[in-house]
């Protein structure tokens, strides 16, 4: 009798998947279907008819979405998402009710990009590369950011807890980090340090790795605190919860397959 080996990554989900918990859970899944011809895969409702947990496709990539409440409160990310046509997207979400951010600029980097902020306070940087492909090399279609105080010792944390792999790093001429990517499995996290117009903003991600349970140890030993600790679920993940010194909360799970329980193992 042999056992079929079982892809840690969840199929249709990526290393690094952004989760947006939002405090007007319906409005924001309809704003990412409107401004991004997001495919609605998966709701779940709560039994006061909010969104306990959305799942819409955009691109390559896959937004998890919760109504933020409880001792889930709802807060606000940044994510970059790359498309073929950036200016007609910025369009689509001002007419969504998103406010801009900034307009549709050539940037010195070779991406065409504006950015727009949701009725949620989420900021959306849609851009379109100039080159072989509308996604930069490295990237995909949507890519979750962090503005963060004292990035450097996040990327740090990053790198120590979840293996992260350093793929660039701009600092300014005093040190500071204009802006970094760091790939975890076949994804991009990129992360930059919060000054001026931009505040601090902290991120959800959930994270597939090949064994939740590592990274979570080395979480909790570089600082993180645990909000939930590694156990099997019903939807076939090992699961578990950390929020890092910066207020970021990582799902970190790895796929074990449809029908495990909850007891750990």
């Amino acid at each position: 009798m042999t056992t079929a080996t079982v892809n840690y990554l969840r199929p249709g989900m990526h290393s690094v998947n952004p989760y947006l918990v939002s405090s007007q859970g319906d409005e924001t899944a309809e704003f990412i279907k409107s401004a991004l011809s997001g495919e609605e895969l998966l709701r779940m409702k709560a039994p006061n008819g909010s969104i306990m947990h959305c799942e819409l496709r955009v691109g390559d990539s896959v937004i998890e979405l919760a109504q933020g409440g409880g001792p889930y409160p709802p807060g606000a990310m940044a994510l970059h998402v790359y498309v073929k046509d950036a200016d007609a997207v910025y369009a689509k979400a001002l007419a969504a009710g998103g406010e801009s951010l900034y307009p549709m600029t050539d940037m010195p980097y070779g991406d065409r990009e504006g950015g727009v902020k949701d009725t949620s306070g989420n900021y959306w940087f849609f851009a379109t590369h100039q080159g072989p492909s509308h996604v930069p090399e490295g990237l995909r279609d949507v890519t979750p950011g962090v503005l963060a105080k004292d990035a450097s010792g996040l990327i740090d944390f990053v790198k120590r807890a979840y293996g992260a792999e350093e793929s660039q790093l701009v600092r300014s001429p005093d040190g500071t980090v204009v802006h970094c990517k760091l790939k975890i499995g076949d994804s991009v996290i990129e992360i930059s340090e919060a000054h001026g117009q931009w505040a601090p903003m902290v991120a959800n991600i959930h994270l597939y790795v090949p064994d939740t349970d590592a990274p979570y140890e080395k979480a909790l030993a570089g600082g993180g605190t645990s909000q939930s600790a590694p156990s099997n679920t019903l939807y076939g993940d090992r699961a578990a919860g950390i929020v890092d010194a910066w207020g970021n909360q990582w799902w970190i799970a790895t796929y074990k397959g449809v029908g495990r329980d909850s007891r750990s193992s």
